[in-house]
C-alpha cells in the first residue's frame, strides 16, 4: 500500500498541472498559428492517435521498481497529447476560449471512461460542467489512484498471454479515437457552465477523501499483519 500511495501521489502531482500547461502552450501556439476548422476534425484525430500509438507501444513496463517509475511519465505525456487533441478540436469548434483544466479534464475523462468524475454530466442533448477546483482535485486524485493500480497490476501481469499493458488501455491509438470522437460529440453540442463559488463545506471534499483512504490503507496494513 505504501509504494501505491507515493505512485498515486506522483502522478496525481504531474496531472495537476498538465490541463493548465495544455491550455497555456495549445493557446499560444495559435497566437501565431491558423486554427483549425471543422473538416479537420478527422486529422487531428489520426494525427494525435497516431502519436499516442507510438507513445504506447514504447511503454513497455519492465517488471519491478524502475519499471514502474518508468511508466508514470510515459502515461501522463499520453494523456497531455489526448489533452492537446480536445483542445484543438475545441479550437476547431470556436469553442477554445471556453476551455479551463475544469473542462478539459471533464471531457477526457468523461471521453475515456464514461464517468465525468462530477466534473462533466448530461442532461438529455446538453453537457453541464461543474467548474469546481474541489471537484477538480478530486477527480484526478480518484484518477490517479486507479492509474497507480493498474500499473502495479500490470508489472505482475505484464508476461501472461492476452494481458496488455496499462499504457495500452489507456494511451493507445485506437483508445485515443474513441476519446477524440467522443470529445467531438461533446463539444459540437451546448455546453452548460456551472461556475460555483466554494464553500468550506466544498474545501473539505478533498480532506475527507483522503481521510477515507488513509482509513482504508490502515485497515489493509491490519489485515496484511494479521
Amino acid at each position: 500500500m505504501k509504494r501505491e500511495k507515493i505512485l498515486t501521489e506522483r502522478i496525481f502531482e504531474k496531472l495537476e498541472c498538465l490541463f493548465s500547461k495544455v491550455i497555456f502552450e495549445r493557446n499560444n501556439g495559435y497566437s501565431s498559428n491558423p486554427k483549425p476548422g471543422v473538416d479537420d476534425i478527422d486529422h487531428i484525430i489520426r494525427h494525435y492517435s497516431s502519436k499516442c500509438a507510438r507513445i504506447s507501444i514504447g511503454a513497455q513496463l519492465i517488471p519491478g521498481q524502475w519499471g514502474v517509475i518508468q511508466a508514470v511519465p510515459e502515461i501522463v505525456l499520453g494523456m497531455k497529447k489526448q489533452a492537446e487533441m480536445i483542445y484543438d478540436i475545441s479550437a476547431a469548434y470556436k469553442k477554445d476560449k471556453l476551455m479551463s483544466p475544469e473542462m478539459l479534464a471533464g471531457i477526457l475523462l468523461y471521453s475515456s471512461t464514461g464517468d465525468g468524475y462530477g466534473l462533466l454530466s448530461h442532461d438529455g442533448d446538453k453537457c453541464i460542467l461543474n467548474e469546481n477546483h474541489s471537484l477538480f482535485e478530486l477527480a484526478l486524485n480518484k484518477v490517479a489512484k486507479k492509474i497507480a493500480k493498474q500499473i502495479l497490476r500490470s508489472t505482475l501481469v505484464r508476461w501472461l498471454p492476452g494481458i496488455g499493458t496499462v499504457s495500452q488501455s489507456l494511451i493507445s491509438g485506437k483508445v485515443t479515437r474513441r476519446i477524440g470522437a467522443s470529445a467531438s460529440d461533446i463539444l459540437t453540442g451546448e455546453i452548460e457552465i456551472v461556475k460555483k463559488i466554494e464553500t468550506e463545506a466544498d474545501r473539505s471534499i478533498d480532506t475527507d477523501w483522503l481521510a477515507e483512504n488513509a482509513e482504508l490503507e490502515m485497515t489493509h496494513d491490519e489485515d496484511g499483519k494479521s
